[in-house]
């Protein structure tokens, strides 16, 4: 029994402690002036990839943390919803689908095509509902369901579940589900549970009884904790929150008693939730019951704003967003501003007042006071605020020592400070100079912007309890964490206004360690408190990179359009893995968010296009810039581009994100293309085979004939010769006619034995002596040598030729020009033709 008070007692006061840490969370506004829409917000939620839909009295709002992407309406978006008259209502079924409640109406955003879906009649039909939809919903375990009349059935996937819903007297205006139970809420204050997937009814419990069911009667909200349901019920002038156990079939009232409650969040453990209302945000203890009404929220540099709270959103990262109808959005996370600000507001002096922070003071029982131009005051780290002291107050006198040799040159230190390893710390106007005696090397480093510090002129130093140095510069803070190692450079973590430091510069000398372990510094309208319970550990993770968005040679490409015969974004680049392009496409930029809403400027990426890239590309991001990966020129073929994301630098161990392109190859180079080209090399290659075939056949059967030519040629001339000399011979019988013996060809070899030394004599001059036209002599020597006129004549000069080379007493230019041949290399080749050797080599071999 005494543990489990104990328990209690510790949970109680934890929870005490976070509704007093939420009163003073800082809020960073998001509005029209951030790309907002507008700035009435009616709903908040994130979606499972991280991004945030805000949707407003315009439009839907899709949030990556840098830019707000619009869904527009359209004239045919919008279906009657008869039975709900609620307010402002977002369900997400699956990943890429919205269903958007408001009072009467229905709406439908595809996310994955970026559009409302129309003509939801249509879209009914197709999961055979043809009656008219009275209300939809969707549960805590994402199924939808369609109320049509008195019965409840699920849409999608089509099920067989039917739950009779009894709205003879009474209305239904939420469905949830735990476990094997769906949970059916009334306007009545009612509950009854039926079993899914059967349909049959369980029991029925009610919050109050009959006589409060007109008090909560208009609308309702409810979300699912871990062990309970809450119930946010508001009528025409009373709100009240209420818990449902499953478990117990029971309910409690946690409190009541307020006129208008709009959204609900509740943390996990079922131990804190944030309901909103028209005068700011009530933090409830969910254990307790107690509640504390916070009016205003806490702004960075410009006090507390009151407002209303419209919406309410936690985020997976454990960020609070808030919507206004009036002011748009306003995000706070305890992470976000690791510094406590205390600005000029919360001094309350006249705006003709110079209000610096000179120094600071601690009293006996750890108040701590800040010395300023107007005066000293007393901090309340725990309010952000300051109140005005009338008694003097002492300045903590830094312990201040002589400076080491090594910085007797240095005219302009601030500040010093010492570590725990004994090196020494100097700020100086340009630059933070350390000196370690125990360096015999190199005694000083100097550390500048590019080292990391915020800026380059220190004001002034201050230790932690945890052996860090802390610099206050003229533009932040930066962290000094000391290395044990000598000569090794510290590492440094600079703090900008977005962490929570000073729009101004920070005053000489003005950093104070308190007795608590705060760290306190002063400057110009204000001070920076540093606070190590609040920001022990400023790691944490991040979700995969989301791809947002695609160049092509530098123009956004949209999706659903076509390029050059291509689509190359099918659905929104969030729902994108893998994109095709033409050879001529292959000058990409992709874009990606981190989706780190709590510090957008510390979010470090790392890309690298597998295929194309052999190492890393590491980019520090700027606030509310995306990543922006670009390739120009690449080669066709496949790659895979990774992303990842962190806030440390040394760990790399999210998410990564994966796209796969691929770069098709120009027509020429396709694998048709190539067996096109094989295709047509091998009919080159035959068709040179064949003609080279029938060249070499046809040459072979020119010198045939040539040789039998020349072999008649001599023949005949043998023939003659022997006539000439020999007796005659009377008695012997007379050799068979042959077509030498034709005194036609004789006299055509005398003409040409006439002119042999001729060149220019031709076929037309034969034929001219022969008194006869070209056409008869070729028909006539043809049919009686087989052969032309032209050939007949050539072989008459070669055979001469031949003589003469065997004589050997003419040289081969003589030779030519005594037989007619134009030139000696004309000989020459005719020559090699019909003796298959060269002149020189015959008259060697003769």
């Amino acid at each position: 029994m005494k543990r489990l008070l104990a328990l209690l007692s510790a949970i109680l006061l934890l929870s005490l402690r976070t509704l007093s840490a939420v009163g003073t969370s800082v809020c960073v506004p998001i509005n029209a002036t951030s790309g907002l829409s507008d700035n009435q917000v009616r709903y908040i939620l994130q979606l499972g990839d991280g991004r945030m839909v805000i949707a407003t009295s315009g439009q839907v709002n899709i949030y990556d943390g840098g830019r707000f992407h619009l869904v527009h309406h359209r004239a045919d978006d919008t279906y009657p919803l008869r039975a709900y008259y609620g307010y402002y209502r977002i369900y997400t079924e699956g990943d890429s689908l919205l269903w958007i409640k408001d009072m009467y109406r229905l709406q439908c955003i595809r996310l994955r095509q970026g559009e409302f879906l129309t003509h939801l009649d249509r879209y009914f039909r197709q999961f055979g509902i043809a009656d008219d939809v009275d209300n939809i919903f969707v549960d805590d375990d994402h199924r939808t369901w369609i109320l049509c009349g008195d019965t409840l059935r699920q849409l999608r996937p089509t099920s067989e579940t039917r739950i009779a819903a009894d709205i003879k007297h009474r209305s239904l205006q939420d469905v949830g589900s735990m476990g094997d139970g769906i949970y059916l809420f009334y306007n009545t204050g009612e509950v009854s549970c039926y079993d899914y997937p059967s349909g049959e009814y369980i029991y029925s419990a009610a919050a109050y009884p009959e006589a409060k069911r007109q008090l909560y009667d208009k609308t309702s909200l409810v979300v699912r904790g871990e062990r309970s349901f809450y119930q946010q019920r508001v009528g025409d002038s009373d709100a009240a929150l209420f818990a449902f156990n499953p478990a117990s079939r029971t309910w409690r009232t946690l409190f009541d008693g307020v006129s208008r409650l709009n959204g609900l969040c509740v943390l996990p453990g079922d131990s804190l939730a944030y309901t909103t209302c028209p005068h700011g945000y009530y933090v409830v203890n969910l254990l307790t019951g107690d509640a504390v009404h916070h009016s205003s929220l806490q702004m960075h540099d410009e006090g507390a704003v009151s407002t209303d709270v419209s919406n309410i959103c936690r985020d997976a990262d454990g960020g609070l967003w808030l919507g206004t109808l009036r002011r748009g959005l306003y995000y706070s996370h305890p992470k976000r501003h690791s510094l406590l600000h205390v600005g000029r507001a919360a001094f309350r002096v006249a705006d003709s007042a110079d209000l610096v922070v000179e120094d600071f003071a601690e009293d006996s029982e750890g108040h701590v006071y800040a010395i300023t131009s107007v005066g000293n005051y007393r901090i309340d780290r725990n309010g952000l605020s300051v109140a005005k002291v009338q008694q003097p107050i002492s300045a903590a006198t830094p312990v201040s020592e002589p400076l080491p040799d090594a910085f007797n040159t240095i005219k302009t230190a601030v500040s010093q400070c010492r570590d725990a390893y004994g090196r020494v710390y100097v700020g100086t106007d340009d630059g933070l100079f350390v000196y370690d005696a125990r360096d015999a090397e190199a005694h000083t480093q100097v550390l500048h912007r590019r080292d990391g510090l915020s800026n380059d002129f220190i004001h002034a130093l201050v230790g932690d309890t945890q052996g860090n140095i802390w610099a206050a510069t003229s533009n932040g803070i930066t962290r000094i964490t000391p290395s044990p190692e000598v000569g090794t450079k510290p590492q440094l973590r600079a703090y900008y206004t977005i962490d929570g430091a000073l729009h101004g510069e920070y005053a000489d000398g003005a950093a104070y360690l308190a007795s608590d372990g705060c760290l306190y510094f002063g400057g110009v309208d204000g001070i920076s408190i540093y606070d190590p319970q609040r920001d022990e550990d400023d790691s944490y993770s991040l979700p995969r990179p989301l791809f947002v968005g695609l160049y092509l040679h530098g123009q956004p490409i949209v999706m659903g359009e076509t390029y050059d015969g291509r689509v190359l974004l099918a659905d929104q680049p969030p729902y994108t893995t893998y994109i095709e392009t033409n050879y001529d496409q292959n000058s990409l930029a992709f874009e990606f968010a981190g989706l780190n809403y709590i510090h957008p400027n510390r979010t470090i990426y790392r890309y690298r296009l597998e295929g194309y890239d052999s190492e890393w590309t590491v980019v520090d991001a700027q606030e509310g810039v995306p990543l922006r990966a670009t390739y120009t020129n690449l080669p066709h073929g496949h790659y895979s581009l990774r992303v990842a994301s962190t806030t440390d630098p040394q760990c790399w161990n999210g998410e990564e994100s994966v796209i796969e392109i691929r770069v098709n190859a120009p027509w020429w180079l396709t694998t048709w293309a190539y067996i096109i080209y094989i295709l047509i090399i091998a009919a080159i290659v035959i068709a040179a085979f064949r003609l080279y075939a029938w060249w070499t056949r046809r040459e072979m059967e020119r010198d045939h004939k040539e040789q039998i030519l020349l072999m008649r040629i001599q023949h005949f001339i043998s023939m003659a010769n022997a006539q000439h000399e020999a007796p005659d011979t009377p008695d012997e019988p007379e050799p068979a006619p042959q077509p030498e013996d034709d005194p036609f060809v004789a006299r055509a070899i005398a003409l040409v034995e006439e002119n042999i030394h001729v060149a220019g004599y031709s076929v037309e001059q034969l034929s001219r002596d022969l008194c006869m036209d070209r056409t008869g002599l070729y028909r006539k020597l043809t049919a009686l040598l087989d052969q032309s006129p032209s050939i007949f004549i050539r072989s008459i000069r070669l055979r001469r030729a031949a003589e003469l080379l065997a004589e050997g007493e003419m040289t081969i230019a003589e030779i030519a020009e005594r037989t007619g041949f134009s030139s000696a290399s004309y000989f020459s080749r005719c020559f090699q033709d019909a003796y298959g050797c060269k002149p020189r080599e015959y008259k060697i071999s003769t």
